[in-house]
């Protein structure tokens, strides 16, 4: 695992292109059904958005090649008045880098302290086969608590 910097500009519009070809590269490989149907267009927007308000984290080599992000919010629960770390994506884009997710949940740890949080709340939506993340969470002291469901709405579905 390389030292990494967290660079303070946000993306270029040439990133948001590169990381939205990345991320669809993956979602064809290994995404989930919940993903299939995303758009290119709104997620290079978003990410743009997302990184122009600083809750998008960019991670660049000391040479300065982007390595990996970590998208993320703060705020607290509709039941709680505690502040909570939501981690929304964390996404290598070198290939060739290993261990992108312990540098983005120690990023995350840094972010609740900062904020006060009470938790950090993270998980995969995007990975058909989440055990090696799940892995990785384990390791960092998260625990499994409430897994999530979610159903795809398809046009003869009967309950509906």
């Amino acid at each position: 695992m390389g030292t990494l910097i967290i660079r303070k500009e946000p993306l270029t519009d040439e990133e948001c292109l590169m990381i939205a070809d990345r991320v669809f590269e993956e979602k064809a490989r290994v995404g989930t059904a919940f993903v299939q149907d995303a758009s290119k267009d709104t997620l290079i927007v978003t990410l743009r958005q997302l990184s122009l308000n600083g809750y998008l984290l960019s991670f660049v080599s000391n040479e300065g090649k982007l390595i990996g992000i970590l998208i993320w919010d703060v705020g607290n629960h509709w039941w709680s008045t505690e502040v909570v770390i939501t981690e929304m994506f964390v996404f290598c884009i070198d290939k060739d880098f290993k261990g992108f997710g312990r540098v983005a949940l120690h990023e995350l740890d840094v972010l609740a302290k900062r904020y006060k949080a009470k938790a950090i709340v993270a998980g995969s939506y995007f990975l058909r086969e989440p055990q090696i993340v799940t892995n990785m969470y384990k390791k960092f002291g998260y625990s499994e608590e409430s897994p999530s469901y979610i159903k795809i709405i398809r046009e003869d579905d009967v309950n509906v």
